[in-house]
């Protein structure tokens, strides 16, 4: 798989790293994160917009999960969903974001981090 935001290898090659004291990289995130990438853009204004909304109209109520999904491949769900899980944190919202999509995941894309732990999935039968 090729693209901007990947090497021959295929795995994320991030445009931004965040690291710890003694330079660490701890995660890369690409310029798609607009939020962190372009924290002033028109797209970043929105999806913060977006976040507001949520916290105001789901979260005040007591409600903590949200799913993103689409109908198909290139509806953006990726982008929409580490946007605004990252906006949503960056409000002080504790935040998990799953990639759910086991045929083609793509939030490796968006948010690389630099050791490859992930959660596992099992299937079980009697």
């Amino acid at each position: 798989m090729s693209g901007p935001h990947s090497n021959p290898e295929g795995a994320a090659r991030p445009d931004i790293e965040t690291e710890t004291a003694d330079g660490e990289v701890l995660f890369g995130f690409s310029s798609e994160l607009v939020v962190v990438d372009a924290p002033g853009s028109e797209a970043s204004v929105a999806l913060h917009a977006v976040a507001a909304q949520l916290m105001a109209q789901q979260l005040e109520q007591g409600r903590r999960g949200v799913a993103i999904c689409g109908t198909s491949a290139g509806a953006g769900v990726t982008f929409l969903a580490a946007n605004l899980a990252v906006s949503l944190a960056q409000a002080g919202v504790s935040t998990l974001l799953v990639d759910a999509n086991l045929r083609e995941p793509g939030l490796e894309r968006i948010i690389a981090p630099s050791r490859r732990k992930y959660l596992s999935v099992a299937s079980l039968s009697s």
